[in-house]
């Protein structure tokens, strides 16, 4: 699984970045929001869209602490999964 962490300060363009990405792959509708969930309920939405065919994850707003612990997945998953994650801001 790669990992790649889209990080900026507020108004960067984070988010838009990553719909455009997803965008391309025809995921857009599938954005994931990191910013309320638990990593449990993640992990299960993410194994989620890789069950139904997709090969890169798009997550919208992850806690810092969240994204450590979706390093941590590396060996779940395949290894031409890309999880494309765009860091919360911090206060």
């Amino acid at each position: 699984m790669q990992l790649n962490v889209i990080t900026g300060p507020a108004g960067s363009g984070k988010t838009r970045c990553l719909r455009e990405m997803a965008t391309a792959q025809g995921m857009e509708s599938r954005i994931l929001n990191g910013s309320c969930i638990t990593g449990t309920a993640l992990h299960r939405q993410v194994s989620r869209q890789l069950y139904r065919g997709a090969k890169e994850v798009f997550i919208d707003e992850c806690h810092p602490n969240l994204i450590g612990l979706i390093q941590t997945w590396g060996r779940r998953f395949p290894a031409g999964v890309v999880l494309h994650v765009v860091q919360q801001d911090r206060p």
